[in-house]
């Protein structure tokens, strides 16, 4: 049984960029089922679209030991002959959340340049992330095949980038004894760019989701 979802991207952008007002509760349950495995296939859409080898690895994110940091997802990338491990975290903010800003589908542009900027400002202080649940994207995780680059990726719901561009994926370089740089990936962003190039639903690959909507369909009818 396939587990190829189509997503509405119009419906999805609405949902969590400019949902209706006292829907933090529904937001809140919905991210809960579906919100991880939203990013980690949009990304996965992303580097698709750009004729990229990306597939999801089935393996735990972590430092090797029973406690300590976790991440989200393991992301395999291959351009050409080279190979890359993204080690994922995944943070679903958005207009819901505490700090959260709304702003429309079809924002004018200069609206949505000058929100990027503004949401990048609140998760970047010129040199580094202010939170700590994103800083610890920085940790190094034990990969799941020794010998391969690895780079650090977090991937936000929030629209944002650091001058305001189009851009879903931007990188910026960090101080850190195991990386030179960072990624940031935004899945408002990479919706927003397909949305405006002519395409309405968006297909990622998601067992899981899959399983659980099963689950809710077998449970509630």
């Amino acid at each position: 049984m396939t587990s190829l979802l189509r997503l509405p991207i119009r419906q999805l952008l609405q949902f969590y960029d400019d949902p209706p007002r006292k829907n933090g509760a529904n937001t809140t349950a919905i991210t809960a089922v579906i919100g991880e495995e939203l990013g980690a296939g949009l990304l996965i859409d992303y580097f698709h679209i750009q004729g990229w080898s990306a597939v999801l690895i089935n393996k735990s994110v972590t430092q090797g030991t029973a406690s300590g940091t976790r991440l989200d997802r393991w992301i395999k990338v291959v351009r050409g002959n080279r190979a890359t491990y993204y080690q994922v975290e995944i943070k679903n903010w958005a207009a819901f959340a505490i700090g959260g800003r709304r702003i429309e589908v079809d924002a004018l542009a200069s609206q949505l340049r000058k929100h990027k900027i503004e949401r990048w400002s609140r998760e970047w202080d010129g040199s580094t992330f202010r939170k700590p649940k994103v800083l610890k994207v920085l940790t190094p995780m034990i990969p799941p095949e020794k010998g391969y680059k690895v780079e650090p990726l977090v991937c936000f719901w929030d629209a944002m980038h650091p001058t305001g561009a189009d851009n879903a994926l931007f990188s910026l370089p960090i101080k850190s004894e195991s990386f030179a740089r960072v990624w940031v990936f935004s899945m408002s962003a990479h919706l927003r760019n397909l949305l405006k190039s002519g395409q309405n639903i968006v297909k990622i690959d998601s067992p899981n989701i899959k399983a659980r909507l099963d689950w809710l369909d077998k449970l509630i009818k």
